[in-house]
């Protein structure tokens, strides 16, 4: 990867690498997720764990959840495409019903209520659906996305946590690993003083 040689040769921090990767490489991932971030995409996700492993200078085997979670505190990039999907169905609800992505979706939600054909509103309907909501009523914008983007957030966590029990190399580290946050010696660690594992 070109950015991994280009930090490597400025001696970037793991923090500023991690920034890097947010501002440059998450909106090439996340690309048209209005449309398709309904669904939870495994090849995604592996991109920012391959790079996190890389940084980090560890085995490709490493456990997931101790690089993600525990060393880096980073969040499934599925939080971003999904809340961006939630977004543009948002957008949509508000234009005026002489709009033709408006049409368009009322025509996709007919189908879909009658169980005709999977559409693109049903599979945001679901994905609504996972967070406690069933209707077309949102009320308040803000307070919607909000608490939407919590519940994702709630719901990641307690993945994570699930994830340190279930693994036995994770026993002694979960007894004093309770945040999903960077570790802080790692701010302080430029990529060159350490190898970059290759795959």
């Amino acid at each position: 990867m070109i950015m991994l040689q280009f930090i490597r040769k400025y001696k970037i921090s793991i923090e500023k690498s991690l920034m890097l990767f947010d501002r440059i490489i998450t909106p090439i991932l996340c690309y048209g997720s209005d449309v398709w971030g309904f669904e939870y995409t495994e090849c995604i996700e592996k991109v920012q764990l391959t790079f996190c492993k890389q940084i980090l200078g560890v085995n490709m085997t490493t456990t997931n959840c101790a690089i993600l979670g525990e060393e880096l505190g980073r969040r499934p990039i599925a939080i971003k495409y999904h809340m961006t999907c939630i977004k543009y169905w948002l957008k949509i609800l508000r234009m005026d019903k002489a709009r033709y992505p408006k049409i368009c979706y009322m025509k996709l939600l007919e189908l879909h209520n009658v169980g005709r054909l999977i559409t693109w509103a049903t599979s945001t309907c679901e994905l609504l659906s996972r967070y406690v909501w069933n209707n077309q009523g949102v009320g308040n914008d803000d307070w919607f996305l909000a608490t939407i983007k919590q519940r994702l957030l709630d719901i990641d966590f307690q993945k994570w946590s699930s994830d340190l029990v279930e693994h036995s190399k994770m026993k002694v580290y979960r007894s004093f690993k309770g945040e999903l946050e960077m570790e802080k010696y790692l701010m302080s660690i430029t990529i060159s003083e350490h190898s970059i594992v290759k795959i």
